[in-house]
């Protein structure tokens, strides 16, 4: 693990747990422009040094992109294990949300925008477990299964341990049920090392 990545850990030591006022100033709305829909909204949560973590699936194909409130750039994509990172200068009063060490709890907290135009929410979920999936043939990845009502905008919603730790990131709903799966923060943990050593060029409308 590299010096910047584990200082993402070590930060959750030196300041008491975040507010929900926190955790909701750090979950970002992201505005895609897709090759085929018009619109694809998702949602982005900002993490230390600039890095904003959201998914891979929303910049399939992309024509242009922006995160509302501040300028980021597209520098990681990984479309098997469903994970993206953008990178851009923080503001000066941006609060961001530190990584968990572990992600195995029962008891955690989402973050999500309930339409485009409300400020976003907090609300519980319950982690039923942490497994290797595949899901719709995508590749393999580490992720945990969640009892919550998930909707499609809730793509890259940070979810979150009683102390304000990312353990995960909402990527999809279960089909007929009140379930969903987040990429477990391990993943996110292994995508940050990468995007400091890889550069990657995002798809684009042909």
């Amino acid at each position: 693990m590299n010096v910047a990545v584990a200082g993402l850990l070590a930060a959750a030591c030196a300041r008491p747990g975040p507010t929900d006022s926190d955790l909701v100033s750090a979950t970002l709305r992201i505005d895609i422009d897709g090759c085929r829909l018009s619109k694809v909204r998702a949602t982005g949560v900002a993490l230390k040094g600039g890095w904003i973590a959201t998914v891979a699936h929303s910049f399939s194909g992309v024509a242009s992109y922006s995160v509302v409130g501040r300028d980021a750039e597209l520098v990681y994509l990984d479309l098997e294990k469903d994970l993206a990172l953008l990178w851009g200068e923080p503001p000066e009063d941006d609060f961001s949300i530190t990584l968990a060490d572990d992600p195995a709890v029962r008891n955690a907290r989402v973050v999500s925008y309930p339409t485009p135009d409300d400020p976003a929410q907090v609300f519980p979920v319950e982690v039923l477990r942490l497994a290797n999936v595949t899901l719709d043939g995508e590749g393999r990845r580490k992720a945990l299964e969640i009892v919550a009502d998930i909707n499609p905008g809730d793509s890259g919603s940070p979810m979150v341990n009683a102390d304000g730790e990312l353990i995960g990131i909402v990527f999809a709903t279960a089909r007929g049920a009140d379930s969903g799966w987040a990429i477990s923060v391990e993943e996110v943990i292994a995508a940050l090392d990468l995007a400091n050593r890889e550069s990657i060029t995002p798809p684009t409308c042909s």
